[in-house]
């Protein structure tokens, strides 16, 4: 066997790829660290940088997003494709840690109908909140407020009354 023989079967074995669907794949995966790191910029501008090294698109790389400073592992597909962002910022997990953050997140979420009405404690992630409306204060998961639309549960049971009768 020579370098000659190996570099035709390597040859043998793009053109064979080319006519298949995953030659695409095939290719992103001889992407380099400079090529990663041009296809970061083109997507993403400088608010994302790549921290870690470009070791194919099936291995984790590390990114830092630059408004946050959060660094975590992604794969380079699901961040150029898929689209998948720093997720301190952008993920379901992007609860605020503090009760300041949540005095200002919360009425402008809601059009200042809820407000806080004690201090959250990051450790049970729950939190009172006051229905302005109608003066409930109730306990709740943040997430569960913020993300999946949970409110004042005797507003509820009184909307779910009227629409019986």
């Amino acid at each position: 066997m020579s370098i000659i023989d190996d570099l035709e079967r390597e040859e043998l074995a793009i053109r064979r790829l080319k006519h298949r669907k995953n030659y695409r794949h095939f290719r992103a995966l001889k992407d380099t660290q400079q090529s990663f790191e041009a296809k970061v910029l083109e997507a993403v501008g400088t608010d994302y940088i790549v921290t870690g090294t470009y070791r194919g698109i099936n291995n984790r790389v590390n990114m830092k997003h630059v408004t946050c400073g959060h660094e975590w592992p992604v794969f380079p597909h699901n961040f150029l494709v898929k689209g998948n962002r720093c997720p301190k910022c952008f993920g379901r997990g992007a609860i605020p840690l503090d009760t300041e953050q949540l005095r200002e997140r919360i009425p402008k979420l809601t059009n200042g109908e809820y407000e806080i009405a004690g201090e959250y404690c990051p450790l049970s992630r729950r939190i009172n909140i006051k229905h302005v409306t109608c003066g409930k204060v109730w306990n709740v998961f943040v997430k569960n407020f913020l993300y999946k639309g949970t409110r004042c549960p005797s507003c509820a049971k009184k909307r779910k009354a009227n629409i019986k009768a």
